[in-house]
């Protein structure tokens, strides 16, 4: 296992593993929220450099008003203009979503998925075999700043792209990578 924190990371490593890289969130709940203030608050990306959907008018405003990034009722645009993908909606809407998405990810396409109980399998099903995934179980904590998030890589994510997940983490606390079997058993961090 291997974990990061925010405060172990300078600026320097935050730029080097996130570049220049383009961030799309799918949701904009309370974890969207919080994880797009710690990407904001510790540098690793500017407001022009984030955008999220949503289809509640109100949860786009308020993201907007709060964060500065740009915000869409409809998913398309931000996959368009996205590098790094957060899939960031209930787990009862996933399928849904990842219908939705199937066509229009691809391999430029980092995936993390920051919703409980969907399996990197059920991911790749719905979003296709030779997808870069990476499941993510955050807990409240990462709200103020404070988290203990796990995640596990699905098969052929590189380094470089583990190096992006730690440093998106890491602006929102303490990053753990596990085996995607231990992920449910660490959510109580």
């Amino acid at each position: 296992m291997t974990s990061v924190g925010a405060s172990e990371q300078s600026q320097a490593e935050l730029t080097e593993a996130t570049g220049t890289r383009q961030w799309g969130f799918i949701g904009s709940g309370k974890m969207a929220t919080a994880l797009i203030r710690g990407m904001l608050r510790s540098g690793m990306a500017g407001a022009a450099t984030i955008a999220a959907s949503d289809p509640l008018e109100s949860a786009r405003a308020g993201l907007a008003a709060d964060t500065g990034i740009r915000v869409y009722e409809a998913n398309l645009p931000v996959v368009e203009r996205s590098d790094v993908l957060v899939l960031a909606v209930k787990p009862q809407t996933m399928s849904q979503v990842l219908a939705q998405l199937r066509p229009l990810v691809g391999p430029r396409h980092l995936v993390v998925s920051i919703a409980a109980g969907i399996s990197i399998a059920a991911l790749l099903e719905g979003l296709g075999p030779e997808r870069r995934i990476v499941r993510v179980m955050a807990n409240t904590p990462a709200l103020l700043g404070e988290g203990a998030s796990a995640y596990a890589l699905g098969p052929g994510v590189p380094a470089a792209d583990e190096a992006v997940v730690k440093a998106f983490l890491g602006s929102v606390g303490r990053a753990v990578r596990v085996p995607e079997t231990m992920l449910d058993a660490v959510t109580g961090l």
